[in-house]
This record gives C-alpha cells, sequence and structure tokens, in this order.
C-alpha cells in the first residue's frame, strides 16, 4: 500500500519482511533524536568524571555503582542510536532534504555530541592507564611479599621435629 502524508510518498507493507523499508523520519523527530543523545552523553561526561575520581582513590565499590549506571546510560544511547539509524544511513541525503538553517542546527548538535565523545574516550583511556599501572603496582607489590615470606621462611622450622635451619645464637 502506498501511503501520501505531508508531500512525501511511503510504502507501508503488512508484517515484517526484507522488503520493509523503515518509515521517513523528519527533521523534528531527528532533531529531538539529536538532543536526547546529547543530553545523555552529558550524563555519560559526568559519570565519567565521576569514575576517574573514584579510581584516583580507590574507592571500588562506589566505582562498581558508577559503572553500573554507565552502563544504564550506554543502554538508553544505543536506544536513540537504534532510532536514529535510518537517517544515519543516509545521512547526506537527509541533509539534502532539509533547509540551511536545519541543517545549521543538527550540525551543532553533532559537534556537540562528537566533542562529548572525545572527551569521555580520552578520560576512559586515562583511567583505563591508571587502573593498569594500579594493577602492576599492586603485582610488584605482591611479588615483594612473596619475598618476604621466603627470607622469613628461611629461619623457619624445615620438618615438624626439627630445629630451625638458620638461628641468630653467638657462639
Amino acid at each position: 500500500m502506498t501511503e501520501h502524508t505531508g508531500g512525501q510518498t511511503r510504502e507501508s507493507h503488512g508484517g515484517l519482511g526484507a522488503g520493509v523499508r523503515p518509515p521517513a523520519i523528519g527533521f523534528p523527530a531527528v532533531e529531538r533524536l539529536l538532543e536526547a543523545q546529547r543530553v545523555l552523553y552529558v550524563e555519560l561526561d559526568a559519570l565519567s568524571r565521576r569514575q576517574a575520581d573514584l579510581i584516583e582513590s580507590e574507592a571500588t565499590d562506589e566505582l562498581l555503582g558508577v559503572l553500573g549506571k554507565r552502563q544504564e546510560v550506554l543502554d538508553r544511547i544505543q536506544a536513540v542510536n537504534d532510532a536514529i539509524a535510518p537517517v544515519r544511513a543516509n545521512w547526506r541525503g537527509f541533509l539534502e532534504t532539509i533547509a540551511q538553517d536545519q541543517r545549521a542546527r543538527l550540525g551543532s548538535k553533532v559537534d556537540a555530541i562528537t566533542s562529548l565523545i572525545e572527551a569521555i574516550t580520552s578520560r576512559d583511556n586515562a583511567d583505563r592507564r591508571m587502573m593498569i599501572e594500579g594493577r602492576d603496582r599492586l603485582a610488584t607489590e605482591l611479588a615483594g611479599v612473596d619475598k618476604a615470606r621466603a627470607a622469613a621462611g628461611a629461619y623457619g622450622v624445615r620438618s615438624a621435629g626439627g630445629r630451625p635451619v638458620y638461628q641468630d645464637r653467638e657462639a
């Protein structure tokens, strides 16, 4: 069936199948979706900043909570991405169908989202490096504990009925 809406013609098919085209999304919907995406990235940016602070202060329990909240925001971002996917697939073509001022408004939102993504990615990379350094530092400390334990063990008893191998006694 062919449907005429707002000067556009759209094919609609009963049921879902390979020949089904997604419904056309107009400028207002795209603008709302980009704004929703921007707001979600602002929230993710705030969580990313909180995450960095918690990693630095080694607050593991709180960090796990922040990571859970981040995943929730990422799931919501994915839902928005899915909703805007039909337009993104032909972004240039879509931009050609809207007025210059509308393109500028969308461009501004895309630029803001891009800046947020870059800041979050940079911070996450720094956090990853900090966590790796912390892991390596802990491994070095644990290796030192093992050496100290081995050295202390040299002064211990070798067998159940035996005497210590090394003793500090004066002759």
